[in-house]
């Protein structure tokens, strides 16, 4: 039981430690962001894609990606042609749960278990 109680307590820490090293990771990442944002409305106001400095380069990257504007008509060609590749695989949880709540199954969804645990600081 000691040994477990230990184990706990080195857990905590090391998650402490993490959590610490987190905060300094993501006020890098802020920082990373901000010169990102500087860097890339300034090679839209030279009118220039990529410029590079003594050590790196920064190029700016155009894609398309796809932004559903009517979610009826999108739907309804789904429905039309049956291209249920268009959409995700996976079930939205949130509805599935709230159908098991009002007492129904859904078709194809089988209930499962997970476990996960919490750790707070010991009292």
């Amino acid at each position: 039981m000691k040994n477990l109680k230990q184990a706990i307590d080195n857990l905590y820490q090391a998650r402490q430690h993490r959590l610490e090293a987190q905060k300094a990771v993501d006020a890098l990442k802020a920082e990373e962001d901000a010169q990102a944002l500087l860097i890339q409305a300034a090679l839209h106001e030279m009118g220039v894609p990529e410029l590079s400095g003594a050590v790196g380069s920064f190029t700016l990257k155009i894609k398309e990606e796809p932004d559903v504007q009517s979610w009826h008509d999108f739907q309804e060609h789904i429905r039309r042609t049956g291209e249920l590749d268009l959409l995700q695989k996976r079930p939205m949880v949130s509805a599935i749960k709230a159908r098991w709540e009002e007492g129904n199954d859904v078709p194809g969804i089988v209930r499962t278990q997970s476990e996960s645990f919490t750790l707070g600081k010991a009292k």
